[in-house]
């Protein structure tokens, strides 16, 4: 299962679909904290 969810050595072998959340503080700004 986990093959079929991982991304290629050349591509950074990265979970596919996590591309979207990487550097998201630099892009979002920092989470609030809610509670």
């Amino acid at each position: 299962m986990q093959r079929a969810v991982v991304g290629q050595m050349s591509t950074g072998a990265i979970l596919e679909g996590a591309e979207k959340y990487q550097r998201i503080a630099q892009t979002m700004g920092l989470p609030r904290d809610n509670h």
